[in-house]
């Protein structure tokens, strides 16, 4: 049986700190630029640098980094629109009420456990009982006991569309140009703008491995994500190749710049690798309430002594897949092997004169 968790799970203070660690201080004295890079060992020790500082701390990645880009700024800005984006989605994911008069006209053949199913995308499976404690079942002290089983990912009544709305528009803002993101088509930039898209490119890459929306978007059948890594990676080419559109105000990328575009590369990476608890507002079922719960509503009347049985509380359904999941894990290995190779191929190429 899945274990309930607080509201506030999700919701950690970021406190700013100073680490004198050796990898913080070399990633603050490093200055990346093209061709800086000899060698690929070079490349894997600024990898191996981010991954223990970066990837643990990303809020703090203006002080690790040594930044002078405002990135706290444009993080604030960012990080309250991916807020927005988990509120939308705790709404298109939440069940209706027992008692709600919708429920009583669109589903009123249908039993409210398959309801909480609909709106969430997740159904309970109950496991099956040993023949050998059929007895055991008589006693009404085992009404109150919860039935073991597991929540499974599917489509129960039909699609959840506001669900399917809410994520086939997560992928039209951040796997193609929006103006609020990320933009691979503009043909000249000040140094100003290319400050904001690193700045973005970060954020984005960090939302995608700490808020809801992100872990939907990975557990989803549609596959978003896909589409979302693909863009990362046409992003993080045209950053590199418009280095050599420059002009008065745009001097070609700095050590700010690339230093966002990897450890953000890396952030989103080993968050993907790790996997992440899903939750959804779900029944508390036992032997007792199960009756009721699989009741249709039209032949059912909700009194106070069994609205208990109908409560919803915060549980814990599924994982997100992490590098344990082979078909996964081989699956984003092939974008994140596509990006860091764009990477390479730049810091330790000759600049050219």
């Amino acid at each position: 049986m899945t274990t309930d968790v607080e509201q506030n799970t999700r919701i950690t203070k970021e406190i700013p700190f100073f680490d004198a660690s050796p990898s913080v201080a070399f990633l603050q004295e490093i200055h990346l630029f093209e061709g800086c890079v000899n060698n690929e060992m070079a490349f894997k020790q600024l990898i191996c640098h981010l991954m223990l500082t970066v990837c643990e701390h990303p809020y703090n990645a203006s002080l690790i980094l040594n930044l002078s880009i405002p990135l706290p700024m444009y993080r604030a800005t960012m990080m309250d629109k991916f807020r927005k984006l988990d509120h939308i989605l705790s709404i298109v994911i939440k069940p209706l009420p027992v008692t709600h008069k919708a429920l009583s006209t669109r589903y009123k053949t249908c039993h409210y456990k398959d309801i909480v199913a609909h709106y969430t995308r997740y159904s309970f499976i109950a496991q099956s009982a040993d023949s050998g404690d059929d007895d055991a079942g008589d006693d009404d002290d085992d009404d109150d006991v919860y039935i073991s089983g597991r929540f499974v990912r599917k489509s129960v009544l039909g699609q959840n569309s506001n669900l399917d709305q809410f994520l086939c528009a997560i992928r039209d803002h951040l796997a193609s140009d929006h103006s609020q993101f990320l933009t691979t088509s503009a043909a000249q930039l000040t140094t100003q703008d290319m400050d904001l898209l690193c700045s973005r490119y970060f954020c984005v890459c960090e939302a995608l491995v700490s808020f809801a929306f992100g872990d939907e978007v990975v557990v989803d059948e549609s596959r978003y994500y896909r589409d979302i890594l693909q863009y990362l990676i046409a992003f993080v080419t045209y950053c590199l190749q418009i280095d050599s559109v420059q002009h008065p105000q745009f001097s070609g990328l700095n050590s700010d710049h690339l230093k966002l575009l990897i450890a953000g590369t890396v952030v989103l990476e080993i968050g993907l690798r790790k996997q992440r608890p899903i939750y959804r507002l779900q029944l508390d079922i036992n032997k007792n309430s199960n009756k009721y719960l699989e009741q249709q509503l039209l032949q059912l009347t909700v009194t106070d002594d069994i609205k208990p049985y109908f409560a919803l509380s915060k549980q814990i359904v599924d994982m997100t897949p992490g590098s344990k999941n082979v078909h996964f894990r081989k699956d984003i290995d092939q974008y994140f092997k596509e990006m860091y190779d764009v990477f390479k191929q730049y810091l330790m190429q000759k600049p050219t004169i």
